[in-house]
């Protein structure tokens, strides 16, 4: 049995510009809470509002089971918009994807087969969808933690834009990134007694459902990128 509740939503943006922004007061952090009943959505991404092309940058964002029961968390990652417009094509960027929970930590997307090591993975690049090419890459939900009553887990996303990709014409040009999450709520199956009688046979106990309580949220989690171009000294 699953019981679906509603969605709640926010908007991750990407922007670009050609200035860095002032410093602001610190943003409440971002968490996706499972309260037994109800998914809900707090705070904001606020690691991504000064990137420079060429450097990392990145954000955690905190899950946590509020309710009484184990549950499971499961996420789908849709680019909407990617910060293409017209005149500008072929950014490249490293992106690294990530949930740890405990000592644990599973890795989404970024997994190099060749070193063992979660280095990122390249996305986009010349004649490509840029960012849009993640939508085929983590394509429908991916269960990112298990966490029992009252533990948390953390997804981190990264980012490294190309410097060499990324000139002029992504001055000031926004892009849209939508988290979407699930959480189900898992009851431990029952298990089947079998009486045997002379001449017949008898069942008793029954196979028990696992009852799913399940939630969505659609969490497209407020996330500015400014870039702007750096400049190098030659000595």
């Amino acid at each position: 049995m699953k019981k679906r509740m509603g969605a709640v939503s926010l908007i991750l943006s990407l922007l670009l510009a050609v200035a860095a922004p002032a410093t602001g007061f610190a943003a409440e952090r971002g968490e996706v809470a499972y309260t037994g009943d109800a998914l809900v959505c707090t705070g904001q991404m606020s690691g991504f509002s000064s990137i420079l092309p060429g450097v990392e940058a990145s954000d955690t964002l905190l899950l946590e089971n509020k309710s009484g029961a184990t549950a499971n968390f499961y996420m789908k990652t849709d680019v909407l918009n990617t910060l293409e417009k017209a005149g500008a094509a072929g950014a490249g960027y490293t992106v690294r994807l990530t949930c740890k929970s405990g000592e644990t930590t599973s890795v989404l997307y970024g997994y190099d087969p060749a070193t063992g090591e979660t280095t990122g993975a390249l996305v986009g690049g010349r004649d490509s969808q840029e960012l849009k090419e993640l939508n085929s890459q983590l394509e429908g939900y991916r269960l990112v933690a298990t966490l029992k009553a009252g533990e948390r887990a953390e997804v981190a996303l990264s980012l490294l834009p190309d410097a060499a990709s990324l000139g002029n014409p992504y001055q000031a040009s926004e892009g849209l990134i939508q988290f979407t999450f699930q959480a189900a709520e898992v009851t431990p199956q029952t298990e089947t007694v079998v009486n045997r009688v002379p001449g017949e046979t008898i069942f008793t106990g029954d196979y028990a459902p696992i009852f799913l309580l399940a939630a969505t949220a659609i969490i497209a989690l407020p996330l500015l990128i400014i870039l702007k171009k750096k400049h190098r000294e030659e000595e």
